[in-house]
């Protein structure tokens, strides 16, 4: 996919409008409004992010991965209850997600008693 070669080359923007492209023929597509949320939080732009991670929920399956990426965003925003149920939620559809698991121990560090 080219929206995921342009990320990975840190042009978020190009990769924004493929991943809008293939949003245009496949507006159910998870995977695509996923990495969409992903362009959006390294533009900043995490209102659209937020939004974007939960349509990919809402079309697709329960993810860890979504609910991980939802937690980072509430945490960037100092919403640290929230993140911290989402990274939950993440590890109770998967249990060993190693991302949610590491930013929910990166939290209790910086929180003790969380």
């Amino acid at each position: 996919n080219l929206g995921l070669l342009y990320g990975q080359q840190g042009r978020f923007a190009e990769a924004m409008q493929e991943f809008l492209v293939v949003l245009k023929g496949r507006p159910e597509d998870a995977e695509a409004l996923n990495n969409l949320g992903i362009a959006y939080v390294k533009q900043g732009r995490v209102d659209e992010a937020l939004n974007a991670f939960r349509l990919a929920l809402a079309r697709g399956p329960d993810s860890a991965e979504l609910h991980t990426n939802i937690g980072i965003v509430y945490r960037s925003l100092g919403r640290a209850d929230d993140a911290r149920r989402e990274f939950r939620t993440a590890l109770t559809i998967d249990p060993g997600y190693a991302a949610a698991r590491d930013q929910l121990d990166n939290m209790h560090r910086e929180v003790p008693g969380r």
